[in-house]
């Protein structure tokens, strides 16, 4: 027995201006380009609407309905201090400070 998919066109709700900035925060992210080259891609080839890159991870954010959430990890990643953990002054596996001595 086969089977056959079949892609149907959607309609999609994100606008030509959402597009406009999700294609240069996907090479951004695709490629690990950091906030400085991003900015300076941006204002070389931006169609004069174009975000910095604050605005355009808010823009995303936004688009997604994902909200950012930060943790600290060990700077090993053996330990995220969170939960259970999150009163952890080192890493249970390398010992390693939670914190540096600035916070």
């Amino acid at each position: 027995m086969t089977h056959q998919r079949f892609w149907v066109l959607a309609e999609s709700s994100i606008l030509d201006h959402d597009l406009d900035i999700l294609h240069p925060f996907v090479m951004k992210t695709r490629n690990n380009l950091t906030a400085l080259v991003f900015n300076k891609i941006l204002y070389s080839f931006s169609k004069g609407g174009m975000e910095s890159l604050a605005n355009t991870q808010s823009h995303v954010q936004y688009l997604s309905r994902f909200k950012l959430v930060e943790f600290a990890c060990c700077i090993n990643s053996y330990v995220c201090y969170v939960g259970l953990y999150a009163n952890l002054d080192e890493c249970l596996k390398c010992k390693m400070l939670h914190l540096n001595e600035s916070g």
